[in-house]
This record gives C-alpha cells, structure tokens and sequence, in this order.
C-alpha cells in the first residue's frame, strides 16, 4: 500500500497514502483558512475542493483547489470585496448596510472580467480561464495552474539580465497574449516580472489578473499597483487608461529584462524624471531597441506608442504600418553638449557675418583688376593641358589595369549566414549589418524555437541594413475534446480521429459502469501539443476494495 497516493486538501500535492500531514505544506487536518474564507475542503458545484488561502487582492480571494471532474490542481478565485461584505450561513455572503451598490458594481466589474478572459481559450500564452459561475451571492472563476518561475525569479537565476536577441524570443509570446487581450476589449494593467511565467521548457504565459478598481489608485478598493511597471495613469482614478498602459508595463519588463534595473516608479517620474536609456546602462542594447523602450514608457499616454503591435515592429527595427496611430518622435535623451550662451552666439554670428562680407568685397576687387584677355588666354592654356593629361593618363590606367572579364568580377554585397537548424536561443545575430524579424511557422515532429526557414536565403548576397525574416518551429496545438462517460473503445476512437496521444488507467468504481470513462487528464477546451501531450483517461473497473491513487484526502 506504500505506493498509493492521495491529494493534501491544504495544497492540493500529492503525498504518500500513509502520511500523517503533508510534507510541503504542513496540513495535518487542523489548520484553517482565515474566518472570512471558504473552509478547506469545502467543495463548490460538488466539483472544485477548495484548499488552503494563496493570496488575496482588494476584491478577491484566491485558494489553491482540485478539480475532480478533470482530475487536476486549479486556482480558485472568489470575488470577496474585503471591507464591504460579510460570510454568512452556508458561506454565502453579505454586502454590508450601505455597501450594497458599490458590492454589487465592482461584482459587476469582476464577472465583466473573467467572463471575456475566457473567451481567451486557445490562446496559448494566457493563464487559462476554465470556469466561471455565479454562487453563495458572489462570484467564482477556475484558472489553470502553470508550473513555472515568475520572470523576476527566471531573471535571478540568469544573473539578473538577459541578452536582447533572448528577451525578445522570451517575451513575443507576452505581446502575443496581450494583443489578443485587447481584442476582447480588456487592459491587463498589471504586466510585470511577477505576472509573467516561465517554465523549464521555455513556455510563457501570462497571468495576474484583477480588475481595474485594484490596479489603479484612489478608488473604493486597496489597490495592488507593481512599482515600476505600473503606468502614470494607473496612479489617478480620474486618468484615461488604454491600450498603451499595457504598452507602458510591457516595456518596462523589456527595461528590467536588458539592464537588470527596475525602472523608475511611474509616480516619482512625474515629479522628476531621471530615467535613464537602456543603452545607457547596457551598451549591447540595440540604438533602436532603446530608443523603442523609451517611446513606449513616455508620461503621457496620448505621445506614447499607443499598441503592443506599434511596440513588437520598433523593437524589430521595421517601420510602423500605415494605418497605425503611434505618432513616432524622439526619445527623450540627455543632452550630450552645453549650449553656449544666447549672447555670445549672438556676437559670434555677426562677427562670421562680417568676415565673410569682407571676403566677397575684397574678391570682388581682386575680379575687376585681371584683364579679361588675360582670363581667356589662360583659361584656354589650363583646358589644352588637361586634355593631354586625361587622355595619356586613359591610355596608362587601361594598360596597367585592363577591365576584367564578367567572370571575374568580385561580387558586391554582404553574405547571408545560414541561421536553419539553429536553436533560437543559440543564434548569434549580425545586428551590424542586417535587421531581423520573426514568424513562426508549424514543422511537425520538430523542436519548439528550432528555425526551420529563412528569407533571404543562406549565401545570398545584401546590401547592409537588409531585414532578415527567420521562421521557427511552433507546434500547432490541438484542442482537447470531452470523453467523459464514454465507454474506452468510444474514447479510444475518438482521441484517435483527433490525433491527440493518450494512455489509459484503471480504477475500481462502485460507482460507474465497467469500461466507463471516469476522468481525463487534460479538460475539455484546452490546448494541447499533440506531439509533446499524453492524455490519460482513467477508466472504471471491478470494484476490488483497494484505494485509488490521487484522490482527495479527507
């Protein structure tokens, strides 16, 4: 029996069958969450245990939870408007006298904000959304759990910087994600190190959500803001915030990712403004890159780049689209020379202007003094001798130097290296003397971030400055589809039609029909590799009184 597993309510890891409290956490059946929260163990819909408090925002609390149904860890995430409601009998809870409508518009604005984020299921480089419902006179979303580091953490470990070519394969995937947020009409506000995630594998994914209330501040909520990375609008209730405040925080990820600096917080800036270039504190930082970062962390959101888009093409050197409304101008940078003063440019430009009419008069009268014959008698000897001079010397330079034949002609032009087969992380860029831009493209059974095509081709030959366009293999992703209370054979056939990978597991059940489906691994809607991905589907079998591994403790 060593070998059975079952789940801590508290954490919701997996620990030995016979453990009298878990080994990561400490849960030994005692310990609670906070009054105020749901208890451990509770269950919601019959579907989601509810663990141990993570973490809590001005307007939400989010615990660690299990989702029975697709058998995996989830996050759980209750709209609690702290100060303003209280738990009542059957946990459900209660605006306070007088806090009705502001409980009841910032509920609004928490299901506004779960309710799109779901919309966002094949996006691979979101938190996934995999829940939303209403309950207990409040409101609940279950997101996907990732298995990764914050980027602060992945920052530490790479000694605090990482190269430019490297930030920008790392982080595309963030302004991928951000793109398709505001396609569905919502701002993040909170892009930073601590809302980034990255796993062993080099995925990222974007999470960190709250709503607007608790990213801004001066409204009825406590406001979570990240130093830094928060944009200047975020800091009054009474500012406009759009699509370049996302912009604001992306570039200030790209700053603390080049120079191993965190920028300069975004409200001592408006009283004065010492932030320095990238450049100025990395010198391997891109003139562009820099000057890119600069333009999308101005102070004012109607100067700064205004879309993620606008951003990811000044980052990569290529000009904006024509349809874009990014007004591109100069950086702000610090003068390099000290004017001279008004005046004395005053003196010295009417001393230049005095000298040179004195030359044009004393020209002038050196002119009316050569006898014109005199000029053509001489003008005619200059002509005559170098005539003799250009055609001896024609004859000279085509004997020494006779032209060279097509075939031997050196070629013009610089050569394109050959980038394919290289990982994109191991690419040594010629920035020098060409651009570079990046597509992805799907190569089956082949490594994620291998490049795979270039344009122009390896060997050609490029004037400087040309763009390189290399493509990298992404694998396409398939979307898990449900066989839950299939028999295996149906399971089977269907997982087979759409290509995905599975394996199968038995457990005894009084409860199900033998040969039923009573779980999947991967839940229905979400995305999946098919060439990295194993889906597991248990299936039930004879009842034999021996305990099933990964269930619930009690």
């Amino acid at each position: 029996m060593s070998g059975q597993r079952k789940l801590c309510l508290s954490c919701m890891s997996a620990v030995p069958a016979d453990a009298k409290s878990c080994p990561k956490c400490g849960y030994n059946g005692t310990q609670k969450n906070p009054e105020h929260d749901l208890p451990i163990g509770y269950r919601l819909r019959g579907r989601y245990v509810i663990g141990m408090e993570k973490y809590h925002d001005g307007d939400c609390i989010t615990y660690a939870g299990f989702d029975c149904s697709a058998n995996v860890v989830v996050e759980v995430k209750e709209f609690l408007l702290h100060g303003a409601c209280k738990r009542g009998e059957n946990h459900v809870l209660i605006p306070n006298s007088g806090a009705e409508l502001h409980y009841k518009t910032a509920m609004m604005d928490f299901c506004e904000l779960y309710r799109n984020l779901a919309k966002l299921s094949a996006e691979p480089n979101v938190i996934h959304v995999n829940d939303f419902f209403e309950a207990n006179q409040t409101a609940y979303a279950v997101l996907e759990t990732f298995n990764g580091v914050s980027l602060r953490e992945f920052l530490e470990m790479a000694g605090g910087s990482i190269p430019f070519e490297k930030a920008v394969i790392l982080l595309t995937p963030v302004m991928d994600a951000l793109s398709r947020i505001h396609s569905v009409n919502l701002i993040h506000r909170g892009v930073s190190p601590e809302t980034i995630f990255v796993n062993r594998n080099g995925d990222v994914k974007l999470g960190g959500y709250a709503t607007s209330s608790v990213r801004t501040k001066d409204t009825e909520v406590a406001p979570k803001l990240f130093s830094g990375y928060s944009a200047p609008e975020q800091y009054s209730a009474t500012k406009w915030q759009n699509a370049s405040t996302d912009v604001y925080g992306m570039a200030a990820v790209f700053y603390r990712c080049l120079t191993g600096v965190t920028p300069q917080d975004a409200s001592q800036r408006q009283s004065y403004d010492s932030l320095e270039q990238p450049i100025a504190l990395q010198s391997t930082v891109p003139q562009y890159a820099s000057r890119a970062i600069m333009l999308a962390m101005l102070m004012d959101n109607k100067e700064r780049v205004q879309s993620i888009l606008d951003f990811k093409r000044l980052l990569n050197n290529l000009p904006l689209s024509p349809t874009s409304k990014t007004r591109v101008m100069e950086a702000p940078a610090e003068a390099t020379t000290v004017a001279e003063p008004v005046r004395e440019q005053t003196i010295k430009k009417k001393q230049l202007t005095t000298n040179a009419s004195k030359k044009r008069a004393k020209k002038k009268k050196e002119e009316k003094q050569v006898p014109w014959v005199s000029i053509i008698v001489v003008t005619v000897a200059v002509l005559a001798v170098i005539g003799v001079m250009f055609y001896v010397g024609t004859k000279l330079m085509d004997t020494l130097n006779p032209e060279p034949d097509e075939e031997q002609q050196e070629p013009v032009g610089i050569e394109v290296p050959d980038y394919v087969g290289s990982q994109m992380s191991e690419v040594k860029f010629d920035r020098d003397n060409f651009k570079y831009t990046f597509e992805k493209k799907t190569v089956p059974d082949t490594a994620d971030k291998l490049i795979v095509d270039q344009e122009p081709k390896a060997g050609s030959l490029v004037s400087e400055g040309t763009t390189i366009i290399l493509y990298y293999n992404e694998s396409e992703k398939i979307e898990m589809i449900d066989v839950l209370w299939l028999t295996q054979a149906q399971a089977e056939e269907e997982l087979k039609e759409a290509g995905i990978k599975y394996e199968v597991v038995e457990e005894g059940s009084k409860e199900y029909a033998k040969g039923t489906v009573i779980r999947q691994s991967i839940q229905e809607g979400a995305e999946i590799d098919p060439n990295t991905q194993i889906v597991t589907i248990t299936v039930a079998i004879e009842y034999t009184g021996l305990p099933s591994e990964a269930q619930p403790a009690a």
